[in-house]
């Protein structure tokens, strides 16, 4: 893959910031022209090589033949279904343009889910005699995957794992590197308050955050020495099998070796400070309302398709509005 700059980090970066811009290029090798007007024998960079091609690139564009979207040379043919050149500058371009569309439709789903799942709550506030207006609705994500029996590779992957954390728990000194990231940067623990919404939400989710714990379950030294910590006389066959023997006969496909039918099979002191931590930009919108004096809530989980099911839920109680929403 090629570049049109000379490779430096802030050179590739000012160009790309010039793309965005949609300031003009050359039409033949697609560097900028700075200053210049239309098309014309001016409008090239004014290299020679690019003067002498100008007449011929500009009678393939008055012809219709594509443009890049990026530098808006002519594209080959083997690129035209692409859009796209494939200089390096163009095809980050591109990169960024897919995610920030792909972002604008996520954006437009969740506004229609909000939608959905407020009328949701207003059909259903009845139920629990409440006016559906002091219950904020917050979307959670919606996890649907099958239940599967640990592959053998997985469960090996784990167990190295592991092996490797429990060896460097008992006979390595601390180091930086036990942490998967800074203690002070996690937001603070749920309080009292807090505690049942969030218990409703993640329910209503199914453990999306899970998913990346994978073959590791987020597991470091630290928490490791957390367990020694509280209980010195730990040994190496008695941590192996405080988390081996916690693994599912069932697992939700493709997520964290401990997530199993029912949520997470690991006793809270055992899992990792990630897991423990951890707050989903819905339970931070979460968080926040209850701080601004909000206690009521109707949760509805969402896939990319629909509003999967909701929930009301307040500081002292909850109950079930809506299961498996087939509109």
């Amino acid at each position: 893959m090629g570049s049109r700059t000379c490779g430096n980090a802030r050179c590739l970066f000012l160009f790309q910031t010039y793309l965005e811009r949609h300031e003009q290029t050359c039409p033949v090798c697609g560097r900028p022209v700075a200053g210049r007007g239309n098309f014309g024998i001016g409008s090239t960079c004014g290299a020679m090589a690019c003067t002498m091609q100008f007449p011929q690139i500009l009678r393939a564009k008055q012809a219709g033949i594509p443009e890049c979207s990026g530098c808006h040379v002519i594209l080959p043919a083997a690129r035209i279904a692409n859009g796209f050149c494939d200089m390096l500058e163009c095809t980050q371009l591109q990169a960024k343009y897919l995610m920030l569309q792909r972002r604008r439709e996520q954006e437009e789903i969740r506004r229609e889910h909000e939608a959905k799942a407020m009328s949701l709550r207003d059909a259903f506030a009845s139920e629990v005699d409440g006016i559906a207006e002091d219950y904020v609705v917050v979307l959670v994500p919606y996890s649907s995957r099958p239940l599967e029996k640990l592959t053998s590779q997985r469960i090996s992957a784990f167990e190295a794992h592991l092996n490797d954390l429990i060896q460097r728990t008992l006979y390595d000194s601390p180091n930086s590197d036990d942490l998967l990231r800074p203690q002070d940067s996690y937001l603070p623990p749920a309080t009292d308050r807090e505690v049942p919404i969030f218990a409703v939400a993640c329910r209503n989710c199914g453990g999306h955050c899970c998913m990346a714990g994978r073959n590791h379950a987020f597991l470091t030294v630290s928490t490791l020495r957390r367990l020694v910590a509280a209980e010195p006389t730990l040994t190496e066959a008695q941590m192996f099998q405080m988390y081996r023997g916690r693994i599912p006969e069932s697992n939700m496909s493709g997520s964290c070796v401990f997530h199993g039918q029912h949520g997470c099979t690991l006793p809270r002191e055992q899992r990792a400070d990630l897991c423990n931590l951890f707050l989903c930009r819905d339970l931070q919108d979460v968080r926040k309302a209850i701080e601004e004096g909000q206690g009521k809530f109707f949760i509805a989980a969402h896939s990319d398709q629909k509003v999967e099911k909701g929930e009301f839920a307040s500081i002292d109680k909850h109950k079930t509005a809506i299961e498996e929403n087939e509109n």
